[in-house]
């Protein structure tokens, strides 16, 4: 699984994703975290497909520069989470 724990949010992926409406914004904004956290290409549809190719150039050279840094791939998450789930506060 991904070790990596940021990344750069450019202010052009602000400026893009205020031009979208609330569902088009979710959209890219969840498909521009898969990309830079897990390395999964989006498959999205009309304005936030638009917004996404729009940025890709920089959100790849972010995902290559890092994989080159750390010499190491970026891989898809094994286990997801439960929408809803609830965390216990005792931990």
């Amino acid at each position: 699984m991904s070790d990596r724990l940021l990344f750069k949010f450019y202010k052009s992926y602000f400026d893009v994703a205020s031009e979208l409406n609330d569902k088009d914004r979710l959209a890219f904004y969840d498909a521009l975290m898969s990309k830079e956290f897990y390395n999964i290409e989006p498959e999205l549809k009309g304005m936030a497909k638009f917004a996404y190719i729009s940025q890709k150039h920089s959100i790849d050279k972010q995902v290559e520069g890092w994989e080159s840094k750390m010499k190491s791939q970026l891989n898809t998450p094994i286990q997801g989470g439960a929408v809803g789930g609830v965390i216990d506060p005792s931990i």
